[in-house]
């Protein structure tokens, strides 16, 4: 993560707020890989449910469809 420039080496304001971008930083790749681990354990089971519905929305789309012709 970059340091503050040459010429606020000496200043404290932009040290702290150098610590706060890398605490955010941080933070958010925390959440990613939570995000990631969610993904893993469910991410099978909510793709299964919605391929499910995407079926049965076409199966009645084609009953509609066969009504009408």
């Amino acid at each position: 993560l970059p340091a503050p420039s040459s010429g606020q080496k000496n200043d404290i304001t932009a040290w702290q707020e150098c610590v706060n971008n890398s605490m955010a930083q941080l933070e958010h790749q925390a959440v990613r890989i939570e995000n990631l681990e969610l993904m893993s354990q469910y991410g099978t089971n909510a793709w299964k449910v919605y391929n499910g519905n995407l079926a049965f929305m076409i199966e009645m789309a084609q009953k509609e469809l066969h009504k009408f012709r």
